[in-house]
């Protein structure tokens, strides 16, 4: 008896880090998300600032 709640403590810590892990890959999967989705925002915020800075700089000649 002692054997079988042993062997079934065994696969409940096992689901339990089955289910983190998957819980982790899809925390990580969000956050490279989130930093692909700002890295994009960045570039486009760059862009219109060079165009800003063109534009006014051909205005002030």
């Amino acid at each position: 008896m002692k054997q079988n709640e042993t062997s079934g403590r065994q696969l409940q810590l096992a689901e339990e880090r089955t289910r983190k892990e998957e819980d982790d890959r899809k925390a990580a999967q969000e956050d490279a998300k989130k930093q692909r989705r700002h890295k994009w925002f960045s570039h486009v915020i760059a862009v219109i600032s060079l165009a800003a800075a063109v534009v006014f700089g051909l205005l002030t000649l």
